[in-house]
């Protein structure tokens, strides 16, 4: 039983480390989305990948001990780490919370920077959208109004880009 839960904590240790580089890398794509670094951008989802790959493994290996430590602590097979943590005693129990409360934490900052990342992408996305629609002359469906109020196009409107470039 001390083996398993020993590779439990170590498995969860790694998931720890993982998801810590995992807000590393959201605190970073931050930074390069504000700077429109691009290329830079496309470095730190690439390591991003990496690690999502990384911790899918890592879980896996979890789900793995599960099993066989619910069963050795006479839990039922879908026991929570809250459970396995009662049931496991000292020393392992307050090692096992430490690390499940670091990971829930560290989850919880990715989620909020992944939010504020995406906020970030689409407000560069409508600004894209918006600059591209002055340059082609596409109004996106906006009319312009005449002098009787009613709304018109201007078929000869002048346009920044031809379309057919």
């Amino acid at each position: 039983m001390k083996d398993i839960l020993a590779g439990m904590l170590e498995v969860l240790q790694e998931q720890a480390r993982v998801y810590n580089a995992i807000r590393s890398l959201a605190e970073k794509k931050q930074e390069r989305l504000l700077e429109r670094d691009i290329p830079g951008l496309e470095k730190l989802v690439l390591a991003e990948e990496m690690l999502i790959l990384e911790s899918g493994r890592l879980e896996e290996r979890r789900q793995t001990l599960s099993g066989p430590l619910a069963e050795g602590l006479t839990l039922c097979p879908d026991a929570t780490l809250e459970d396995m943590c009662q049931a496991a005693g000292e020393p392992y129990a307050g090692d096992l919370r430490a690390i499940s409360r670091e990971i829930s934490t560290v989850l919880k900052d990715v989620s909020q920077l992944n939010s504020l990342n995406q906020e970030l992408i689409e407000a560069s996305l409508t600004y894209v959208n918006y600059s591209l629609g002055i340059l082609t002359g596409d109004d996106s469906g906006t009319p312009v109004y005449g002098e009787t109020g009613l709304g018109h196009r201007s078929t000869d409107q002048s346009r920044v880009l031809d379309r057919r470039c």
